[in-house]
């Protein structure tokens, strides 16, 4: 249907005009679905539905139109709502800096003046699910939760829509401090249990996107948000195109950045995605300082990085890979923890991170605070980054590794970190991310380079690296390699040394326990697997308890070491499991009773350290 087709059905008065404008949207692609718009822009309802009050002014005119039915076609949604976002890219373009200016404020505690910059967003640009719920955050830390419940009761009489009432009073609750990253999360599932499955997708990718993987059904996502605000519609294109990256829509995505590209220049994720999917490459502005401190803790200089992200976390404070840095350094240099004094925010993070690095005694409350902590700042790129940090130490589920794809693409610099999850993309995406890093005068990107393309004869050519860290980058890269069967007897004489950091032996048992389990040497992964949990049971935290009882499943010889009745008592709560294992190990060694172990010539003690 052309153009003029489109504007005679749009003026016949017998037309049902939404159902209409959703019929067209289902069959055409991104590209030109952008010209079917030009003909629907030609009649008023077109023109309106297309727009659905991008810039309310007042908290009652939030998603005050009817949305257009939902049509199923991913990409002629997206054109419908980037439609949107382009006519008013000057706004983005303003929120992009004020966002950015009210995060770092926030985060070194400064609230008046990031209340002052809420106040401008919404006096100057419009309001916004997104700074209803950074208010209700903002509140809650400047003046406590009683003021955050009052804000939120003023909230709810002035809002009409049933859909922001609800997301707004779910911001509330994930600001209050008293609600734990568990706690808030079960209150959560309750509360939306028997909602339909495509809006209950959307809620969870909404309100609580670090619960839950392998999101679907974006096309829905996209259509529900058509009648937000230009600020919230914006907020999730950009989410959505980064969990699109690994899902082969490299055509789709390029087109659109793009697009976005020509009118959105100060947002660096729009820089990251057009680095990452065209052949265009733009050196960020942060790259020199930053990749000089991740150079600096890629040669093991860690006393360098203490000094220097001391002093660049005082004005860059929402730069994750600061603080991790930072954090790993002490605990290299085996340095006791002693706040920065920068601001509450940034220390508080910093101990967190450095109890779980360490694997001290505070490691598991510490993972769950900083869940917390990102899920209460998810609506900044640094909550994004912060979740995709902690989701590989929480060990949770991760498709196509979307969170450590959240981790570096919403940061502030090409971080070479990236080849590490991006080995399931297209090959060609990889090959332009390896030449565009080979353009940066940098140890890290040769380091991540040579590891992920399994260089490792490279890495021995390496200069001003320590030992230690040259071995570690020397087996990594040797596990990509061809020659990929050597990497265990080098892990193994690793291992067995005491010259290593607590934050290296974790890496050492978990590239060991996968060898072994690829190789299905299950024994040796049960040992490993329980020796390193008497070690510190906080080290065995990213090992696969699903991959070693499916492999001991299949495991055709006896096992008669006491390894597998206590792998079992750490790994399942079935009761009756346990007791199956521990009987099969008696009997394995011609016990009926605990006590005639006692003169068996089998090894039955683990030490404990």
């Amino acid at each position: 249907m052309n153009n003029t087709e489109i504007k005679k059905s749009l003026f016949q008065p017998k037309t049902n005009k939404p159902h209409f404008l959703a019929r067209l949207k289902m069959d055409s692609n991104y590209n030109e679905f952008k010209k079917i718009i030009k003909g629907i822009k030609k009649h008023p309802f077109g023109r309106s539905a297309l727009s659905s009050t991008p810039i309310p002014k007042t908290l009652s005119q939030l998603r005050k139109n009817n949305i257009i039915p939902h049509s199923g076609n991913l990409e002629s949604e997206i054109a419908w709502l980037v439609d949107s976002i382009l006519e008013n890219s000057e706004l983005i373009q303003n929120y992009i800096e004020l966002k950015e200016e009210y995060e770092n404020l926030f985060l070194l505690n400064q609230y008046d003046k990031s209340e002052e910059i809420l106040n401008k967003i919404e006096k100057e640009l419009c309001f916004s699910i997104w700074s209803a719920e950074n208010r209700l955050l903002l509140t809650e830390e400047k003046l406590g939760t009683e003021s955050n419940w009052l804000l939120l009761d003023e909230y709810l009489k002035n809002i009409k829509d049933p859909l922001s009432k609800f997301l707004i009073e779910q911001s509330s609750k994930k600001a209050e401090n008293k609600f734990s990253y568990v706690r808030y999360k079960n209150n959560f599932e309750s509360i939306i249990d028997g909602t339909n499955e495509s809006l209950h997708e959307y809620l969870c990718f909404k309100i609580i996107y670090p619960g839950y993987t392998g999101f679907q059904n974006f096309s829905f996502l996209i259509n529900i948000e058509s009648v937000s605000s230009i600020i919230d519609r914006y907020n999730l294109l950009m989410d959505i195109l980064i969990e699109l990256v690994p899902l082969g829509k490299k055509e789709l995505l390029h087109s659109i950045v793009q697009d976005l590209s020509k009118k959105i220049s100060k947002d660096i994720r729009v820089t990251q995605l057009l680095n990452l999917l065209t052949q265009e490459y733009t050196q960020l502005s942060l790259n020199n300082e930053i990749i000089s401190v991740i150079d600096c803790y890629s040669k093991g200089e860690y006393l360098k990085c203490i000094k220097n992200t001391t002093s660049l976390l005082k004005t860059n404070p929402s730069i994750v890979e600061l603080y991790v840095i930072y954090v790993k350094s002490i605990i290299e240099e085996n340095l006791e923890f002693e706040p920065l004094n920068i601001s509450e925010n940034t220390d508080e993070i910093l101990l967190k991170l450095y109890n779980i690095y360490s694997v001290n005694n505070e490691f598991s409350s510490s993972i769950e605070d900083i869940l917390k902590i990102s899920l209460k700042y998810f609506s900044f790129n640094f909550g994004k980054q912060l979740f995709g940090v902690i989701s590989k130490e929480a060990n949770l589920n991760s498709i196509n590794n979307i969170h450590q794809l959240h981790y570096v693409l919403n940061s502030k610099f090409s971080n070479p970190k990236i080849l590490n999850y991006i080995s399931k993309l297209d090959v060609n995406i990889i090959n332009k991310i390896i030449s565009d890093l080979s353009k940066i005068d940098s140890v890290s990107a040769k380091i991540n380079i040579a590891i992920s393309q399994g260089k490792y004869t490279e890495i021995t050519k390496l200069n001003n690296i320590s030992a230690v860290k040259k071995e570690l980058y020397y087996v990594k890269s040797l596990l990509n390699s061809s020659d990929s069967h050597l990497a265990l007897g080098y892990l193994e004489k690793m291992i067995s040394s005491d010259k290593y950091s607590i934050i290296t032996k974790k890496e050492l048992i978990e590239m060991l326990f996968n060898i072994y389990i690829l190789e299905k040497d299950t024994e040796k992964a049960l040992i490993l697997y329980v020796d390193s949990f008497f070690e510190n049971r906080n080290l065995v935290n990213r090992l696969s308890n699903n991959n070693l009882l499916d492999a001991l499943k299949e495991h055709n010889h006896q096992i008669t070491t006491i390894d597998l009745p206590i792998f079992f008592f750490i790994a399942t709560p079935d009761i009756y499991e346990q007791y199956v294992k521990y009987d099969e190990f008696l009997e394995s060694n011609d016990a009926e009773r605990p006590t005639q172990l006692f003169s068996s010539e089998i090894k039955v003690f683990k030490p404990l350290k």
